[in-house]
């Protein structure tokens, strides 16, 4: 009986270390580096309640041992643009010791990116500016995408002001466009 409970558990543990994975499907779903493009921008603080109910995933942001974050997606320049102008106009302008803000990464994309390409954005609020992210892995399997978010560096020592990233990754239309669910997580685990 202990044995089956052990098991139990630990498809239970595994399960819910996973995230974003739908159940039954295989890691072939994880896209290749060569088919998603990722840059990180400086937010500034912002509650991050602000982010967490915008969401496509606002559904999930308190309910999961999962730590889920909030992700936006955009398929036109329009769109982009109203996210930017809801945005603090400081904010997003100032960069951070080496990181960009959004006002400089958003020089990047255009009508032309647009055209053919789905941009998503993960926002991560961080206690310390001296915390780095990225993408560890993007998920995909033709119906839920899941950008899957890493801490980047493990400085010895952290500063105390708080910092948002925000992460843009951005994939070809025909990846994103049968998608109907949208989410992202922090991996603690690599």
């Amino acid at each position: 009986m202990k044995r089956c409970a052990a098991w139990l558990l630990a498809i239970i543990f595994a399960l819910g270390i996973t995230g974003c994975s739908r159940e039954g499907k295989s890691p072939d779903g994880i896209l290749g580096k060569n088919e998603y493009t990722a840059v990180v921008a400086y937010a500034g603080w912002a509650d991050p309640d602000t982010f967490c109910l915008g969401g496509l995933n606002a559904q999930k942001m308190y309910i999961s041992s999962v730590q889920h974050l909030p992700i936006y997606r955009f398929d036109t320049m329009a769109q982009f643009t109203q996210f930017r102008s809801s945005c603090d106009p400081a904010a997003i302008a100032q960069g951070y010791d080496e990181m960009p803000s959004l006002q400089a990464v958003a020089a990047s994309f255009d009508e032309t990116f647009f055209e053919e390409n789905t941009l998503l954005m993960v926002y991560v609020g961080s206690g310390s500016g001296t915390y780095r992210f990225g993408v560890n892995s993007v998920f995909c399997d033709g119906k839920a995408l899941c950008i899957h978010v890493e801490q980047t560096n493990h400085p010895q020592v952290a500063t105390d002001d708080m910092a948002g990233w925000l992460i843009m990754v951005a994939v070809p239309d025909r990846v994103a466009e049968d998608c109907v669910e949208f989410d992202a997580d922090l991996n603690h685990f690599s």
